[in-house]
């Protein structure tokens, strides 16, 4: 449980602070993919930022609802990487614009949650 206010404050800025700088390196490694979709070290970060994102806002659901609004951008953020982890999916021109569409959806919603 948060003891004031102020912490609750304080961890919505750094959780914000944080996912986008997450955010930022996703959009830097998923071009990579374009360039090398054998490339094994890039497919893994770029599933660990998706899941450290996703798990960033599941936390932050916990602390306020209104971050509800994130989880559903996270969390396809989340099974496209997994897809290209597990190789169920190459890496195409559409399966970027879906993450590029669900990162963007990110960040235009953080302006709306606390």
């Amino acid at each position: 449980m948060i003891d004031s206010e102020e912490t609750r404050i304080r961890l919505i800025g750094r959780f914000k602070l944080e996912t986008a700088k997450y955010l930022d390196k996703l959009k830097i490694n998923l071009p990579r993919l374009m360039i090398a979709p054998e490339d094994e070290e890039t497919t893994r970060q770029v599933f660990l930022l998706a899941h450290t994102i996703k798990g960033n806002v599941a936390m932050m659901l916990l602390l306020d609802k209104e971050f509800a609004s994130l989880n559903p951008y996270a969390q396809k953020l989340e099974t496209a990487a997994l897809a290209l982890c597990n190789h169920a999916q190459r890496p195409t021109q559409a399966l970027l614009n879906e993450f590029y569409e669900n990162i963007s959806l990110l960040e235009f919603n953080f302006d709306k949650v606390a």
